[in-house]
């Protein structure tokens, strides 16, 4: 195989998906359970695929472990972008793939990141794909839980007949499956010269069409960008950017639209990327106020079905800008926490320096605990999060990609991309015990700067950062021998990094924090 082209084939498919600028895939999930005395497991992991370029795309917890699907990158003509299924069990240990497409039929795709329980027995997602003629088509994928591939719909633009530029064009965005088992499906379209246009299409179990609802209005984009199910109605949650508000859609189960509402909130709140709706309250993440302003900050808030803001809170610390659409998840059954997780950026070294983020929320919008993650490669990895879960041990999962901004330089060696998957317990922490540290008082206490895990380590040590430093603190692993193995910089937050050493010899090891070279802490590393 030649050499691929990276990742911008990938992100090209990607980014399309929704016809807007950033990284935007958009997941909601609710899940509930019991997990109090339970063990919780806590891994990250990068997955090669044996194909040149992987994204995960969406990560689901099944009865014995995690699934993860996405898509790949062939290197050899014509470029496909096959659809994968990857399974690991609980503790992270990868199990089996399959794949979908390929090489030699044309089978190109882009896949949101909604895999979902269709039944007990069957998953489903959606994306996009196009026909021999290289006509964009929407698609639905059922599996079973060997994933292996049960059924496939593929439908045009309904516009596709009409004599229209683009005519062609239809872009999904995200689907869901309904409490009574219906499968609904957010698109765009272009047609009857109003723009690009958003359609619900509302599904059986079996994949029978039942009917289309259509958002149409003058403008060019119409930037519905998520939507929920709740008590047999559908909401389309959007910020309008002609009139510069927010706007609350009601759709009942027959596709008839009940409500249009414009809020009573505007630019302080951005564009909504992912909503949860329970106890007839919408709690929304939200990305820039406006594309490309810089200090617009993302948000968490929580409305009622009026437009009514109950409040509004920034989810990114001062200084740093959101990169890509942000996540949210209920915590447990009693409904009283969110997760929220996305990825943040230093606004001066976009786009190498990537970082991951998650926090946690009362239902009254308090900050629990806030979180972020570091991974420690060349200089030249990024890494992005596309979806995340709330998992049955309390905790939460997370999957997107590592990938080389820059695969030309001389360290760099393939794959190039990456599959990545990221399992952290009930307080976010990759080290037990990390949550010791959530208050300011703790943090000045704590005679320790640093605590790593697991203990001992095997494939990847974690590092958690207890107290913000500045750029004189360095830390360094230097083997029993005193040859130093890795050196990184320490961070200005809280932060828990993520150092790769699958490629070290067992043994002991010494990791040092430093400050102007000296040592003001010492920590020893057994490592597998």
């Amino acid at each position: 195989m030649k050499k691929p082209s990276t990742h911008k084939s990938l992100k090209w498919f990607i980014n399309i998906l929704n016809g807007f600028i950033p990284v935007c895939l958009t997941i909601s999930g609710v899940l509930g359970f019991n997990f109090y005395g339970q063990t919780q497991e806590r891994f990250n992991l990068r997955y090669d695929s044996g194909f040149p370029n992987t994204i995960f795309a969406s990560v689901l917890e099944v009865d014995d472990g995690f699934v993860a699907t996405g898509i790949l990158g062939d290197s050899l003509n014509p470029f496909a972008t096959p659809s994968i299924f990857a399974k690991f069990n609980l503790q992270g240990e990868f199990q089996f793939q399959k794949t979908y497409g390929g090489l030699g039929d044309y089978q190109l795709f882009a896949q949101n990141p909604d895999l979902n329980f269709l039944n007990d027995s069957t998953l489903a997602h959606s994306g996009i794909t196009w026909d021999e003629n290289n006509v964009r088509m929407g698609y639905l994928m059922k599996y079973n839980l060997q994933g292996d591939t049960t059924q496939m719909i593929k439908f045009y633009s309904p516009h596709i007949e009409e004599d229209y530029p683009s005519s062609d064009f239809i872009s999904v965005i995200e689907s869901l499956v309904s409490e009574d088992g219906h499968i609904y499906v957010l698109c765009g379209v272009v047609g009857n010269g109003t723009g690009n246009d958003r359609m619900v299409r509302k599904y059986t179990a079996d994949g029978t069409h039942l009917w289309d609802y259509f958002y149409i209005t003058p403008a060019e984009i119409d930037y519905i960008l998520t939507f929920e199910e709740y008590q047999n109605k559908i909401y389309l949650v959007y910020k309008n950017l002609s009139d510069g508000n927010h706007h609350i859609i009601t759709v009942d189960e027959n596709g008839d639209e009940i409500s249009e509402i414009v809020t009573d909130y505007d630019t302080d709140v951005g564009f909504e990327e992912d909503i949860l709706i329970f106890d007839d309250y919408i709690y929304a993440a939200s990305n820039w106020d406006e594309i490309n302003v810089p200090g617009s900050l993302p948000g968490l808030y929580m409305s009622n079905f009026s437009g009514v803001l109950s409040w509004h809170i920034p989810s990114s610390p001062e200084g740093q800008t959101p990169l890509n659409r942000a996540r949210i998840v209920k915590l447990n059954n009693d409904n009283t926490q969110l997760f929220m997780g996305g990825i943040l950026g230093e606004p001066d070294s976009i786009p190498d320096d990537f970082t991951a983020c998650l926090a946690k929320y009362t239902l009254d919008g308090e900050v629990l605990w806030s979180r972020q993650y570091r991974y420690l490669d060349l200089v030249s990895d990024d890494h992005q999060l596309y979806d995340m879960r709330a998992t049955s041990d309390g905790g939460v999962i997370f999957c997107g990609e590592s990938y080389d901004t820059n695969p030309d330089i001389e360290l760099t060696e393939p794959p190039y991309q990456q599959g990545w998957l990221v399992k952290a317990d009930e307080h976010g922490c990759l080290v037990e015990g990390c949550e010791q540290y959530d208050n300011v008082e703790e943090i000045s206490l704590s005679s320790e700067y640093f605590k790593v895990g697991p203990v001992p380590a095997r494939d990847y040590l974690n590092v958690f950062q207890i107290k913000p430093l500045d750029t004189s603190h360095t830390y360094k692993l230097h083997d029993m021998t005193g040859n130093l193995i890795e050196s990184f910089p320490a961070a200005d937050v809280q932060t828990t990094f993520m150092l790769p050493i699958h490629t070290l010899s067992s043994g002991n090891y010494v990791l040092t924090l430093s400050s102007r070279d000296q040592i003001i802490q010492k920590e020893k590393i057994i490592i597998l």
